[in-house]
């Protein structure tokens, strides 16, 4: 299964990952981590098929937490094959928020 690293910091509206490409209809895991300046980030994760996109294709999926020991998987059920980016938009923008994680394709 291929992977993809991405990675952000003082993220404060919005970011998309480097492409993938999506073989057959699959399930897209991230395994990620992230935190804000006062604790908890809210972020939502979405597969877009544009680079800078607002427009989701799978998703959105809220993820209001803090994760820096330990992280968190999240899971885009039956995705078509394409060329996706993922989306991390930050729904609490006067809290900045940073992370990383690993894509599963």
């Amino acid at each position: 299964m291929p992977t993809l690293f991405y990675s952000f910091s003082d993220l404060q509206t919005d970011i998309w990952s480097s492409a993938f490409t999506v073989s057959n209809t699959e399930n897209v895991s991230v395994v990620l981590t992230q935190s804000g300046l006062d604790g908890a980030a809210d972020l939502n994760y979405s597969l877009t098929s544009c680079n800078g996109c607002t427009f989701a294709d799978y998703g959105p999926i809220p993820v209001n937490a803090e994760y820096t020991s330990t992280s968190d998987t999240i899971t885009f059920p039956n995705v078509s094959p394409g060329t996706y980016y993922l989306w991390i938009h930050n729904d609490f923008e006067p809290n900045i928020a940073s992370g990383n994680g690993w894509i599963y394709y």
